[in-house]
């Protein structure tokens, strides 16, 4: 049998011999497949021996050949399963028959033949028991096999030595060689190679013991988890982990993988077989589509790749405590070797598993290159060609899987790094990749060595192949500790295989497109597929690689830095002796220009695979050249000499003059030369950037991120990336060439239109990538962050270069894109203070200009604010975040309201996104706020800056109060019109101190359960938007999430009375979940804006604080000013803002106003300093117009002073409130008179803005009269008692000043005086109205002087008359515009005026702002100031036509209020009721939902009432009268129009009766009630009393008459038609 085998193919005549036996068990009839037998079974003592022989020696060799078949087929096969069953019946009889004939006396003759036999015999059971043994999951199975195997190989090592002249016999097998057995005894049997692998064995022991100890700990671990021991299910003791780490020592030891040795092969071997026994089923094809880079390389999920078997062979702490808490089937070598290492706390097992995984890679490349190996030489015997399917070959298959196990393998060497904690790891990983087996790694693992064509399946395991290796790259990369020499040993390596690679992938491909097959095929497509996509990932990296890692030039010289890659591919690094292949440089240029070709070759036909391959390839191949143009300083074969023909002209038109660039004079010529050869090359490179770019289709460029598996694919599109790092190393190298800074916002000259070019291809590089573009103002929805510092300080270095002398601002998103590649900024101590100053939420009862709280330390010339480590990236950091914070600090704020259109003019669609575009605005305040506060942390003492951020905080708290619907009336209709609710029930009472303390201590009643803000953190109230409910919803949660848990315990106020800030949160969180969202979104609204007003107020302290002390930039004027004009802004509404928000008091409005006043002040007083240098911008009569405000705004809170009654004249003391007012008429005075001085001095008032308060002088004429005649009306309302005092008051008071002293008549009496301060003040306003006709608030306080024109003549007059008085001739005549007839005719008259046109915002109410505006202009330029402008016109105008009876009128204001458009409140109101939803038209929304005092509400229910007072009216004088004909005709009139009111409610009845039983009785409600009882009676006006009615009454009586008006409606349309 040796002779003969050894001269033959083995696999070939195994076969054969395999064969032969099967068909002649065929003819036998005794024996079955399953119990196949040659000759006799059994041996008798007198049998025939020689027979016995013979069969012995058939049976035993089928038995050997048919073993060696069976372990070379996949476990669970179906010819596995064949062989094991012939071997399960044949292998014990074999060793039966040895048995019998062993006890025979054998002769000499005879003894040469059986000796061979037996020791076969007996070495074959061996070879299957132990080989059983290791197949078998059952562990006792497993070790009683191994037992009775190794017992088989005793006896047959004492064959040999029982018989001494068979000393050194040599027993030759060569028949039982294969692949997979390794090791002598194999191919002969001799009594030293047996006790060899004997010895082997025994060591090898180890494996069994220790697996089942494994086992056993796992039992254990399960068996605690079955327990009804809470605290010891599934938990590893630490007798379990003592045990554990005795078992991985033991493993180590053996496998000792640092260690070198004779048997380091074969173990590893083993652990490889082992491996593969047990886990080969598991072992599957990863997804190709999962199979791709995350977000970040430490996400990576191996779990979701490979399985279950992924945790059975563990690589981190969890998965190995999940692997010894599970128990199962018998578990591998190396699964008992990793989980007991890691599970046992072992120090520094991530180093030794990461050696086992490498060993194990290494093992299976060269297990698999000897199967490659093998598999060739056997198809050159056997002459099969290539092209033949060989997917079901054994060879193929145990390739596929040793491909399977290298990919397993570096996934898990890569997870090792990514979850490790042991900290000398970085030293395992810098040993390894300068060691020869990570090259050898490398190369097998990325080079094809296969001397045969790929399959589709291989290609494909080969591609997940090169993506896993690839990913265990990145992490080597940017794993911390690894030395700057050894990572660009394992780039070089990695980098000059990859070229190798593709160049070889070139070939094939191009094998496959001139091939002659039928590209129809789907089998030549999938290959080209294939073969597409190795390309694809290839060059992918390669590009990669190359743009990481670009040349660079010495600043100092001009020199070129090459990279370590090109020194690598050229063998710059060696001697230029051994390159690494013939050109590789040339090879991959060659390579990259024929793919160039191919991908712009559109003439040629091509079928549509090839199209596919195109677009697929157009991306890498793009990106490989453009990095490759990177490297310059590199080159091949070129002539650098400077006698070339070429100019830079040919390149640039302009460019001319760098032809005369370093040109060599003296010394410097070889250092000019490089210079000059050097910037030609960069001229060139960028022309070939500019060309490959574009011509790719921005369609692929951006489609390949989706699916482009490259390591740096969370950075962006894979082509712009590479595009951005290659041009941005371009454009420093110009720099840096020349000899300048790389912070230069210029190129050097005679490189501009090279850098330009550069910078043009940036700005659409940075579209794709960050979404962005210099060239327009297109924004994309890519937001991805610049990859490390560097990069984005190249990007904001383009930024200012392209920006430097331009007009246009940069994109605020470019600077914001800079910002994410930044680190969290560390806080400085000037950061901490500024911060902690800004956003302390404490709340303390100090004054509104208490400035005790700055910190005056950080504002100090000692308190720098530099922190430069001295570090290149940390300098670059610190400077890029300073940079940014100034550029988006610089420009003004964008006002919410100038950009849109007023709310008069938006239409219902322009309200519908009403929400989102202030949100966004308020985003842009946000950011703006961060970046003025970033930079405040730099420089603290920059006084512009910090009224920028008051800004910032004042104009969100506007936008918010201009979107409440406000909670108290701003009309009164008894302030206008004359009637009997005009005057004053009751005299003053109380003294001067009496009032105000009275006042204080309603102050402190309201202050109880409010507070002003809730949280930890001012700033949450500029970070959150309050217009969107989501928004909303967030910064509740954040600042709920603030509170401790034991405030929830809490049930009461604190001990000042005040609420706490959770039982606040608390009380408004109730209200969401109760579905109450407008009540719940306005109390948030009112601790924004009280929380914003805080941080203004202190950001403007500070400014002022810093002004004063002489720093550069505002004067203190004008900080003050500002500071006064922002605290009279508080009282607009006169509300307290917080929670709840509340009517302010008193005590408070003049707390505020005298605040205000004394910061108005104090800047009229700073304006006029010679302590400053700057020039003051304040204007003195603006402020004294202020301060005349503030004056007017005190006195008014003094007004219920009490009269000294029974004093005289001359002894009666004046009351405080005369003082004050007096003052403010006279501060209102000179303002008057500086700023008539004022437009004469510029030739004029400006007539460009008229409208609002942009009149100018005129402006200040209309305040100081209409103020005086405020003043004569408060008078004139007193009781008769106290009237004739409160004349005389008045008259001191408004005397100060005259508009004409020709109206102090000659009269001495009070009603004479009081008449000629009437007639004065209605000049005024009369001649407001003549210089400018739109002046719409003299209009106003025109009509009111008329309407009060009785009460001036005579305050005991009939008040319920009213205004219908009219005023005697000798008296009228004196009064512009006041008719001899009824007062409210004349009133009427002027208030028309204001509603002559039809108008969207209904009125003839306009506001505009001059370019610097005043700060009363200011203070009016508000949308809340607007509407309740409107809204006090509207209603004077309604109550004016009520009582002139012009019911026509207000008919058509009311149907102008259809086509009129919503009020911001009120669809704020309507749209939080739908919790943030559109609530669409407002025409259609019930006038009896929300509050009812949003505008649009307010102004038809105001008309609808009016029209039915009049109705009511009208009825009651048909009752009075009788009702004839024609007054039945105007019942039914009124009964239509009663109805038409009633649908304007947009209400069903029921919710009508409901509202006027919970509220005030509905006029509207009463009148349809009373027209319909009264035509069901026969026409006889009813009297009944609504007010006593039951709610089912009313509902029943509505009902009845809604159907009553539709069926008189229909029987007119049926007539009329």
């Amino acid at each position: 049998t040796g002779d003969v085998f050894e001269t033959e193919v083995v696999d070939l005549l195994s076969s054969c011999a395999i064969d032969c036996f099967d068909m002649m068990m065929a003819n036998a009839e005794r024996h079955t497949p399953l119990t196949p037998w040659y000759g006799p079974e059994t041996f008798e003592n007198d049998g025939n021996l020689e027979l016995a022989l013979q069969a012995l020696a058939v049976n035993l060799l089928n038995a050997e050949l048919r073993f060696k078949r069976c372990e070379s087929h996949d476990i669970g096969s179906h010819e596995y399963q064949e062989d094991s069953d012939v071997l399960a019946f044949i292998v014990p009889n074999l060793l039966q028959f040895v048995s019998s004939m062993s006890q025979l006396e054998v002769s000499n003759e005879t003894e040469p033949t059986l000796f061979p036999l037996q020791c076969r015999v007996y070495w074959l059971t061996s070879s299957y028991y132990l080989w059983i043994g290791r197949c078998s999951n059952d562990a006792f199975v497993s070790k009683d096999a191994e037992d009775f195997g190794l017992g088989c190989l005793k006896e047959t090592i004492i064959f040999f030595s029982k018989c001494p002249q068979n000393e050194g016999i040599l027993i030759k097998t060569p028949h039982l060689v294969s692949i997979g057995r390794r090791g002598d005894h194999w191919s002969a049997l001799s009594a030293e190679a047996l006790s060899k692998y004997r010895d082997h064995l025994q060591s090898s022991s180890i494996v069994s013991r220790t697996r089942q100890r494994f086992q056993e700990i796992q039992s254990g671990v399960k068996g605690r988890s079955r327990s009804d021991d809470r605290e010891t299910v599934g938990i590893i003791s630490a007798d379990d982990k003592a045990k554990l780490a005795s078992l991985g020592s033991e493993l180590l030891e053996r496998y000792n993988v640092n260690g070198y040795c004779d048997r380091s092969s074969d173990v590893l071997e083993e652990l490889l077989n082992d491996f593969l026994m047990l886990h080969e089923d598991h072992l599957q094809a990863p997804d190709a589509t999962t199979h791709s880079f995350p977000e970040h390389l430490f996400n990576w999920t191996g779990e979701l790749h490979w399985g279950r078997i992924w945790t059975d062979i563990p690589s981190s702490e969890a998965a190995s405590m999940i692997n010894v808490s599970r128990e199962g089937s018998r578990p591998s070598i190396i699964q008992v070797l990793a989980s007991s290492l890691i599970a046992s706390d072992q120090s520094r097992w991530s180093s030794s598993m990461f050696m086992i995984f490498s060993k194990m890679v290494l093992t299976s490349l060269l297990s698999r290159a000897q199967i490659l190996r093998t598999d060739f030489e056997e198809r050159q015997l056997k002459g099969i060609d290539e092209e033949m399917d060989t997917a079901k070959t054994c060879h193929v298959r145990r390739d596929q899987v040793m491909l399977l196990v290298v990919n397993f393998f570096i996934d898990k060497m890569a997870d090792t790094i990514v979850s490790n904690n042991d900290a000398e790891m970085h030293h395992i990983i810098e040993a390894f990749l300068v060691g020869e087996e990570f090259r050898s790694i490398i190369f097998s693992s990325l080079n094809r060595s296969s001397p045969q064509k790929d399959t589709i399946a291989s290609s494909t395991l080969q591609l997940h192949l090169f993506r896993s290796f690839s990913r265990l790259l990145s992490v080597l990369r940017e794993y911390p500790g690894v030395s700057m020499q050894a990572r660009d040993k394992l780039e070089s390596v990695y980098f000059v295989t990859l070229v190798n690679a593709m160049i070889l992938q070139k070939k094939e491909f191009a094998d496959l497109i001139t091939s002659a097959n039928d590209k129809r095929l789907k089998k030549w497509q999938a290959h080209i597929y294939m073969k597409a996509e190795l390309i694809f990932s290839t060059a992918n990296e390669i590009a990669e690689l190359l743009s990481l890692n670009p040349s660079s030039v010495n600043a100092v010289d001009g020199s070129v830095n090459i990279s370590h890659l090109m020194k690598a591919i050229t063998d710059l690094d060696g001697d230029g002796s051994h390159p690494l292949q013939p050109s590789p440089l040339a090879q991959l240029s060659e390579m990259l220009i024929w793919f160039w070709k191919f991908l712009n070759n559109t003439f040629d036909t091509s079928s549509p695979t090839e199209n596919v391959v195109r677009n697929r390839l157009m991306t890498p191949i793009s990106s490989i050249i453009i990095a490759l143009c990177g490297s310059p300083g590199v080159s091949i074969g070129y002539d650098s000499s400077d006698n070339c023909t070429l100019s830079f002209s040919d390149y640039f038109d302009s460019e001319d003059s760098v032809n005369g660039l370093f040109r060599p004079y003296g010394a410097a010529e070889n250092k000019d030369q490089n210079k000059r050869t050097l910037l030609r090359q960069l001229v060139q490179l960028v022309q070939c950037v500019s060309l490959v770019f574009h011509s790719v289709n921005e369609k692929h460029m951006c489609q390949e991120s989706s699916s482009t598996p490259f390591p740096s694919s969370r950075h962006g599109h894979f082509l712009p990336l590479v595009s951005v790092r290659v041009l941005s190393a371009m454009s420093d190298a110009i720099f840096q060439l020349f000899g300048e800074s790389v912070w230069g916002e210029a190129y050097p000259y005679g490189a501009r239109d090279c850098g330009n070019t550069i910078d043009t291809i940036l700005g659409k590089a940075y579209l794709h990538l960050y979404g962005f573009s210099f060239s327009s103002p297109e924004i994309t929805t890519e937001n991805h962050a610049p990859e490390s510092v560097k990069a984005a300080t190249q990007l904001f270095r383009c930024i200012k270069r392209v920006y430097h002398d331009n007009r246009r601002s940069p994109p605020r998103k470019a600077f914001g894109t800079v910002e994410l590649a930044l680190p969290p900024a560390k806080e400085s101590q000037v950061s901490k203070a500024v911060r902690a100053f800004l956003f302390n939420a404490e709340k303390k009862a100090e004054g509104a200009n208490s400035s005790t709280d700055i910190p005056e330390g950080v504002f100090s010339d000692e308190a720098e604010n530099i922190n430069l480590s001295g570090q290149e990236d940390q300098d670059n950091i610190e400077r890029l975040r300073r940079g940014i914070f100034t550029e988006l600090a610089k420009g003004p704020i964008t006002n919410l309201d100038s950009g849109k259109k007023s709310p008069s003019d938006m239409d219902d669609q322009g309200l519908s996104e009403e929400r989102e575009s202030t949100r966004r605005h308020e985003l842009s305040l946000d950011q703006k706020f961060k970046a003025v506060l970033e930079c405040l942390c730099y420089d603290p003492r920059n006084i512009e800056n910090w009224i920028v951020l008051s800004e910032c905080c004042g104009f969100k708290a506007e936008y918010i109060c201009d979107r409440l619907v406000p909670i108290q009336e701003s009309y009164d209709s008894s302030h206008f019109c004359l009637k009997p609710e005009s005057k004053r029930g009751s005299p003053a009472t109380m003294t001067l101190d009496e009032l105000q303390k009275s006042q204080y201590e309603e102050f402190q009643a309201s202050r109880c359960n409010w507070t002003p803000y809730i949280g930890k953190n001012l700033y949450i109230y500029m970070k959150y938007s309050w217009s969107i409910f989501s928004s909303l919803q967030a910064c509740a949660k954040d600042i709920g999430s603030t509170f401790a848990q034991d405030q929830e315990n809490t049930e009461g106020p604190n001990i000042d009375g005040q609420n706490s800030d959770y039982l606040c949160w608390k009380k408004i969180e109730s209200k969401f979940h109760e579905g109450n969202y407008v009540h719940w979104a306005n109390s948030w609204a009112g601790l924004f804006i009280m929380a914003l007003r805080t941080m203004r107020a202190r950001a403007l302290l500070v400014a002022r604080y810093l002004a004063k002390k002489g720093q550069k930039g505002m004067h203190p004027s004008e900080v003050s000013e500002d500071i006064g004009t922002a605290l009279y802004g508080d009282l607009m509404a006169s509300t307290v803002y917080g929670y709840p928000m509340q009517v302010m008091t008193l005590y408070e409005k003049r707390q505020i106003a005298e605040h205000s006043l004394l910061a108005l002040q104090e800047a009229i007083q700073l304006s006029t300093s010679s302590d400053y240098t700057q020039k003051s911008q304040t204007i003195c009569w603006e402020i004294q117009f202020m301060t005349g405000k503030c004056y007017e705004k005190i006195a008014s809170t003094l007004r219920e002073e009490m009269y000294s009654l029974n004093c005289t004249e001359d002894a009666r003391p004046a009351r405080s409130y005369e003082t004050i007012m007096t003052t403010a008429i006279r501060n209102y005075s000179k303002a008057f008179a500086g700023a008539q001085k004022a437009e004469q001095s510029s030739g004029g008032p400006d007539k460009s803005c008229i409208g609002g308060s942009s009149h100018g002088a005129l402006e200040c004429l209309y305040r100081l009269h209409a103020s005086r005649f405020k003043v004569l009306v408060s008078a004139i309302r007193r009781v008769r008692e106290e009237c004739e005092l409160a004349e005389l008051e008045a008259f001191r008071i408004t005397s100060v000043a005259w508009f004409d002293e020709s109206n102090q008549s000659s009269s001495d009496g009070v009603r004479g005086n009081t008449w000629d301060i009437f007639a004065d003040c209605v000049d005024s306003l009369s001649h407001c109205r003549r210089v400018i006709s739109l002046f719409h608030r003299a209009a106003y306080r025109l009509a009111q002087a008329y309407s009060w024109a009785p009460a001036f003549h005579n305050p005991d007059c009939d008040l319920t008359l009213g205004s219908k008085q009219a005023v005697p001739a000798t008296k009228s005549y004196r009064i512009r515009g006041l008719d001899t007839g009824s007062c409210a005719e004349s009133a009427a008259v002027v208030m028309t005026t204001l509603f002559e046109k039809r108008r969207t915002q209904l009125c003839a109410v306009w506001v505009t702002t001059s370019a610097r505006p005043p700060p009363f202009e200011v203070l009016n330029d508000s949308l809340r100031k607007y509407d309740a402008l409107r809204l006090k016109y509207i209603r004077a105008y309604i109550d004016c036509m009520r009582v002139c009876e012009r019911r026509d009128k207000i008919e058509t204001l009311l149907k102008c209020t259809a086509t009129s458009n919503q009020d911001l409140p009120g669809f704020y109101e309507a749209s939080a009721s739908l919790r943030g939803g559109d609530p669409g038209k407002h025409v259609k929304q019930s006038l009896l939902r929300g509050s009812g005092r949003s505008f649009m509400t307010k102004v038809k229910r105001n008309a609808i009432s009016a029209i039915a007072e009049m109705i009511l009216k009208e009825l009651a004088d048909l009752k009075n009268n009788g009702v004839d004909n024609e007054g039945k005709m105007k019942l039914t009139h009124h009964f239509k129009l009663s109805y038409k009111l009633f649908r304007r409610l947009n209400s069903p009845c029921k919710d009508v009766v409901e509202f006027t039983r919970s509220n005030k009785p509905l006029v509207e409600v009463e009148a349809f009630c009373k027209c319909y009882l009264s035509i069901q009676a026969g026409y006889r006006i009813s009297s009944i009393n609504f007010d006593g009615m039951d709610i089912d009454t009313l509902c029943s009586i509505l009902e009845g008459a809604v159907s009553k008006a539709k069926d008189l409606s229909k029987e007119e349309r049926n007539k009329n038609g």
